[in-house]
């Protein structure tokens, strides 16, 4: 193994495949930035740390599939998904638009005021384990099912919409939704 620290700039500048970091410690506190193609985060130890921003361009993805640390403002313009792995977060902000297709959230999360998480279609998402708090003050649009495990808790204090016959589940010893602002029902025929 070995170590790649970023304060400066990652990017992925031609080729419509994916490149791909694994395998390795992997610290960022500098920018990620996906111009072409997809930009993956497979495996090793993932640090994301304070300053962080994430870029992409209409063509270009970042991708992140393993378990990761997420600590303070993490700004995102452009695509990026998480879409595996159990993600932390230590008082991890959300400042962009996020794309969460799998996996858990652990610890302290927010999306900010004006910026958006979106739970797509994918496999189950949970907000997982006691403690793990995730704050929006921002938008949270679900096309897709959002599950609690074991005490974990969901303050909203702005808008979140379901997008479609989908909702809120005990996904194993419960968990808490704390509404102040929105829950609103967008799209779908059906019962959510």
């Amino acid at each position: 193994s070995g170590s790649f620290n970023n304060s400066g700039v990652l990017r992925k500048a031609s080729g419509g495949g994916t490149s791909s970091i694994d395998g390795i410690s992997f610290n960022n506190a500098g920018t990620i930035d996906a111009q072409t193609g997809t930009l993956a985060f497979n495996g090793g130890s993932l640090n994301f740390n304070p300053g962080g921003v994430f870029t992409s361009s209409a063509a270009g993805q970042v991708l992140v599939n393993n378990s990761a640390s997420w600590t303070g403002m993490q700004t995102i313009t452009g695509n990026m998904t998480l879409a595996g792995g159990y993600q932390t977060g230590n008082v991890a902000v959300i400042d962009g638009n996020l794309n969460w297709t799998a996996g858990q959230l652990v610890g302290s999360w927010q999306v900010n005021s004006g910026r958006t998480l979106n739970i797509q279609p994918g496999s189950q998402k949970y907000l997982w384990d006691a403690g793990s708090v995730l704050t929006n003050l921002g938008t949270i649009q679900a096309s897709d099912e959002l599950y609690f495990y074991n005490g974990a808790t969901l303050g909203n204090a702005s808008l979140y919409a379901l997008q479609g016959d989908v909702g809120l589940h005990n996904g194993s010893y419960s968990g808490t939704f704390n509404n102040s602002g929105i829950l609103r029902k967008t799209g779908g025929a059906n019962s959510s």
